[in-house]
């Protein structure tokens, strides 16, 4: 194993951790067995992250002299390997493995072996090769069968026949997993972030392996399986889990949605994607190059293409540019440049969607006063999605149930909590008559609600940008002193790096009420922060100056959108990381400072509510006692 890896020089890189690991035996302490241990000394280690690429070259030599004796394609991944070619073939390479490999102490495992032949109208499978598939106890499939995960066959009915058997009826799998997301002591936190990345992505998989039609029920009821979960898991029932909704949750993050992509919607795309990357592929060589053959029209596969090439561009027309004119000269067409067709088939799709959606929020402005066009630019603004990806790593990075369901429910544009009706059309605090029913959220900027809620969501942010100058090694004071002697002015940060100096101060903002919708501050993205903005500017520009500061202002809005000085000053942070922090990458400090700030947003726009919310009920007497408690709230 070691000499063939130390004979690539193309793995150089991998020597000194070969040789660390592998060039004397080790040993393996057991389990609950008083200190005893075994000595690795043969083979590669089970969980080893080289493991798998030091096996792959172990077998290399084994496969070379295979494919010298028999004239089949070779097809491994790691120890799973598939045989491409005519039966007599395929039966002499399995022979040629019988015999190899015991020479480097490993066997074959028929048990687990497949044998698939779909031609026995044609061409009848030989009675020998029958009769040695049935010595050796391997399994002969004439119809389907799945390969590496996914599911091949003689023809359509076959091929969904298959798909059925396999992810159809109940996936004990796929069932445990659902089942799972759902129990309570999976937070909401987790809950969304394993459906957008690992429920989503494997289905994905399948969608780009399999042709559309023989996968569209399952990917239907895929779609289906995925918003029950989230809306089950976030509380969104009855009338609140319609059309609008599912489009929240499917839309991509950048849109403002939730990223739980539509598997119908992306089979399609997925498949043209698929077939697109591996067009220089030798079984369709015939169909690429320069003296290229016509795709036949009469084939399987040709109606495939050209039924998933009518789907894309009946919704996306912009598609059209990007795909052949017929389904005939696909391989050519893509024969030199192919590998990123689904994303860039997948982000038109995105973008007229999203457009589609600004043009309705924006026909509603008569109805609504502007609240649904806000929302829409609120929730897609610059890093605004970011609280949705963060990875609950700590308690810092993390939102409790009500935390997530309040930001979840702020973002698809729901009333805050079930039983808000309660309290009728006035605010019970303020005492504006018509304040809750202009407004659903209007505890975020109700300024009678008290118990400091509003100043701990500002300090949280604030806390954030601390720790994170602290870490990089920047020199920084909260709410500095004697900056300016006339007014007692304190910027909340000032923040010293080598040739720079810079005064912030954080403001968080509310984009979605009635007056600022009326004004068309919140039609345009960060519409509310910007402004914001400006009054912080005019506010420290002379202390900054006094100083020889640089000032900038630190605006988000409650829906996790960043104005464009903070942007500039993670930016700059982020940059002093790399130069004085080199162990941690500038990409790293901004995913923390930008994550960071978005809990600390979620966090505090959701205590703020249900402090407001709680009051309100104690005035009216309908609750004598905060009405929502949250772990670690101090309610």
């Amino acid at each position: 194993m070691l000499r063939e890896l130390y004979s690539t020089p193309a793995l150089s890189p991998l020597y000194r951790i070969a040789d660390f690991g592998y060039s004397a035996p080790s040993q393996l302490l057991l389990q609950r067995c008083e200190g005893l241990s075994i000595s690795s000394s043969n083979g590669v280690r089970q969980g080893d992250p080289i493991s798998a690429i030091l096996f792959c070259l172990y077998m290399r030599e084994v496969m070379v002299k295979v494919a010298e004796q028999a004239d089949v394609c070779l097809y491994g991944f790691f120890d799973d390997l598939n045989v491409v070619g005519n039966p007599d073939e395929v039966m002499k390479a399995f022979k040629a493995l019988q015999q190899l490999l015991p020479q480097v102490s490993l066997e074959c495992n028929t048990s687990k072996s497949h044998f698939a032949y779909f031609h026995h109208e044609d061409a009848p499978l030989k009675r020998s090769i029958r009769n040695a598939l049935a010595e050796h106890n391997i399994q002969l499939h004439d119809e389907w069968l799945e390969v590496v995960g996914a599911v091949i066959g003689r023809d359509e009915q076959a091929i969904r026949a298959g798909v059925t058997a396999t992810l159809g009826g109940h996936d004990h799998g796929r069932d445990a997993f659902f089942y799972r997301l759902q129990l309570d002591v999976l937070t909401e936190h987790s809950c969304m972030n394993l459906l957008r990345q690992c429920a989503v992505p494997k289905m994905n998989y399948l969608l780009r392996c399999l042709p559309p039609p023989c996968v569209r029920d399952e990917a239907k009821a895929f779609d289906e399986l995925v918003l029950e979960a989230a809306k089950a898991k976030i509380g969104i029932h009855g009338d609140e889990g319609g059309e609008t909704t599912t489009l929240g949750l499917q839309t991509r993050l950048r849109h403002g949605g939730f990223g739980m992509t539509s598997a119908s919607e992306t089979s399609p795309k997925a498949y043209l994607g698929s077939l697109a990357a591996v067009s220089g592929a030798s079984a369709f060589e015939r169909y690429s190059g320069d003296g290229y053959t016509p795709l036949p029209s009469e084939s399987m596969l040709h109606g495939w293409i050209t039924d998933s090439m009518k789907a894309v561009t009946d919704v996306t027309p912009a598609s059209s540019g990007e795909l052949p004119e017929s389904a005939s000269s696909f391989f050519h067409h893509f024969s030199k440049s192919s590998s990123s067709l689904q994303h860039t088939l997948s982000k038109l799709a995105s973008e007229h969607s999203h457009e589609a959606s600004v043009k309705r929020a924006h026909a509603m402005k008569k109805k609504d006063g502007g609240l649904a066009i806000s929302l829409l630019r609120a929730i897609s603004a610059p890093h605004a999605w970011a609280w949705k990806t963060v990875i609950p790593a700590s308690k810092d990075l993390e939102l409790t149930s009500a935390e997530y369901k309040m930001a979840a429910r702020l973002n698809l544009g729901l009333k805050p909590l079930a039983g808000v009706e309660a309290l009728g059309e006035g605010c019970p605090l303020c005492h504006k008559p018509t304040a809750l029913r202009d407004d659903r959220w209007h505890f975020l900027t109700c300024k009678k609600v008290q118990g400091g809620e509003q100043i701990r969501r500002h300090n949280g942010v604030v806390n954030a940008l601390y720790k994170t100058a602290l870490i990089i090694g920047a020199q920084v004071v909260r709410e500095p002193v004697k900056l300016s002697a006339g007014d007692g002015r304190r910027p909340d940060l000032q923040i010293v790096l080598p040739g720079r100096h810079i005064l912030a101060d954080v403001a968080v903002c509310h984009p979605l009420t009635q007056r600022v919708a009326k004004h068309g501050l919140a039609w345009t993205a960060t519409g509310v922060a910007r402004e914001k903005e400006r009054t912080k500017r005019k506010k420290y520009s002379g202390t900054a100056t006094l100083h020889g500061a640089e000032f900038l202002p630190f605006v988000v809005e409650t829906c996790g959108g960043m104005a464009p000085d903070a942007v500039t000053l993670v930016r700059v942070l982020a940059d002093a990381g790399q130069q004085y922090a080199a162990m941690w990458p500038r990409n790293d400090v901004i995913r923390h400072i930008v994550g960071s700030v978005a809990i600390a947003t979620q966090r505090g726009m959701a205590m703020t509510y249900l402090t407001g919310y709680s009051q309100a009920l104690a005035r009216l007497g309908v609750w004598k006692e905060p009405a929502v408690r949250v772990e670690g709230s101090g309610m």
